[in-house]
């Protein structure tokens, strides 16, 4: 019915919307806290690879990724 049809057109819209921002809030994290973010969340790499593949520590991986984590949950706040 057209109710079901606005309803998912508005939701397709809204995860457009939320793709847009959340590519957004990515391009403008410093590029070390989106290579170690990207990764790590979209590669599933282990901080131990991350480290060896970035030529950095371990401990420096896990701080940039939670640095970049805290970066995005402030830019992605409506």
């Amino acid at each position: 019915d057209k109710r079901a049809a606005r309803q998912n057109a508005r939701h397709s819209e809204d995860h457009t919307l939320d793709r847009i921002a959340i590519e957004r809030a990515l391009a403008s994290l410093p590029e070390d806290y989106r290579s170690v973010f990207l990764l790590k969340e979209a590669q599933g790499l282990s901080h131990r690879e991350i480290a060896e593949t970035l030529g950095i520590s371990m401990a420096l991986s896990q701080t940039r990724l939670f640095r970049a984590r805290a970066a995005l949950r402030k830019l992605l706040v409506r």
